[in-house]
């Protein structure tokens, strides 16, 4: 598996035992893929309150309609695992091309909430007073 994909499993890893990462868990039953400007990609789903990862692309072409695509650098997706930066600033950073269906738009709202707990329970430096 790739660096970004087991950096990524480790800064989610936490949220999904947390009462309030558990909270915003319920409203996500999504599939991110997402696809880096170095060719890895990598599949997060997010189901039943779970997050479970694979490596690579979407395998099953009937079920391409309900996921969200998120493409971008690796460093910029480092940043925001790091807490480099925040996830709004990565959102909006013009780095990052997200797509889906539009009903998708509260996924991605959920997804930024959930990636600001991950920070949190990380204590990286925008949450915990170090920067």
């Amino acid at each position: 598996m790739g660096s970004t994909l087991e950096a990524m499993k480790k800064f989610m890893e936490r949220v999904a035992e947390d009462p309030e990462g558990q909270q915003v868990l319920s409203f996500l039953n999504r599939t991110f893929l997402f696809r880096l400007d170095d060719g890895e990609s990598f599949i997060m789903r997010m189901k039943d309150k779970a997050i479970t990862f694979e490596e690579g692309g979407i395998k099953d072409p009937d079920i391409v309609y309900d996921v969200t695509l998120i493409e971008t650098d690796r460093s910029t997706l480092m940043a925001l695992i790091e807490g480099k930066i925040r996830p709004l600033e990565f959102y909006f950073s013009g780095k990052v091309y997200m797509s889906g269906m539009s009903a998708a738009k509260m996924s991605n709202n959920a997804l930024i909430r959930l990636w600001r707990r991950c920070q949190e329970l990380h204590s990286l430096p925008f949450y915990s007073g170090q920067r």
